[in-house]
């Protein structure tokens, strides 16, 4: 092996984005058909960030941190509830409608007022569906002091 070949041996997985062994698998599955032939495997899904814009909304939490797959119900409750209709229509891009009604039918949802979701029961036509409700003392209220 010359020098070329060994230098773009040692640089080619970092620069395709994949770590040496998925490289290494690739070239595997290719075939022994050397360095220049061989098919680099494509780089991985980014990591889907939350948009600068939103930061607002999560005042207490490093936005780095948020990772929109794994905290959707963080993001659809705080965006839905509190957000401005940009931040609501990044959600509808990013989640769909299927994922906002799927995030209605998992859980209760306290901490979204009645007229918030009776909204999006009006907007994805869930009138007549039975979505859970929370019970009565975690549901969110407009007075401090009940009575």
């Amino acid at each position: 092996m010359g020098r070329e070949e060994l230098e773009l041996a040692r640089t080619a997985p970092r620069e395709a984005g994949v770590s040496l062994s998925a490289f290494v698998t690739e070239l595997d599955h290719v075939g022994n058909c050397g360095w220049y032939t061989a098919r680099v495997a494509p780089k991985r899904a980014s990591k889907i960030r939350l948009p600068r814009t939103l930061a607002w909304l999560f005042p207490e939490v490093d936005l780095s941190r948020i990772d929109p797959r794994r905290d959707v119900d963080l993001v659809l409750t705080r965006v839905l509830e509190r957000g401005r209709m940009a931040d609501v229509e990044w959600c509808m891009r990013q989640y769909g409608l299927e994922g906002i009604r799927a995030f209605f039918r998992r859980a209760p949802r306290a901490e979204i007022s009645a007229r918030t979701i009776q909204f999006w029961r009006v907007v994805l036509d869930e009138q007549e569906q039975v979505w859970p409700s929370a019970p009565s003392f975690r549901q969110a209220s407009a007075s401090l002091w009940p009575g």
